[in-house]
């Protein structure tokens, strides 16, 4: 997976050393992060210059979700070893942000 300040997410094939997905997401990338532990979905999480953070669903290509709530561009997203809905996020707002991805809350 490569993120980029063309505002766009590629998942790549590794094998055939081919774009597999494309996504666009509207402004600057800033960090990516998927959920490897995940047993109920396939989500990719993205960092984005305009205070989202971007769920993208690996599984069928699409757009899964937005989380707003920093002040500023989203710079870092990490997911929780311990529980697959659980995503850590930090912006230039200087905040940390906890997230249950099934309530879109902090």
């Amino acid at each position: 997976m490569t993120g980029s300040f063309d505002k766009t997410v590629k998942v790549w094939d590794a094998n055939s050393e081919q774009e597999a997905l494309k996504f666009d997401v509207g402004d600057h990338v800033y960090g990516l992060a998927v959920q490897s532990m995940a047993q109920t979905h396939s989500l990719l999480a993205v960092a984005c210059g305009d205070q989202r953070v971007a769920l993208l669903d690996m599984a069928s290509g699409g757009r899964k979700h937005t989380l707003l709530g920093h002040r500023g561009p989203v710079h870092a997203v990490c997911w929780s070893t311990s529980d697959e809905f659980v995503l850590a996020t930090g912006g230039a707002d200087g905040t940390l942000r906890l997230w249950d991805i099934r309530r879109s809350q902090t």
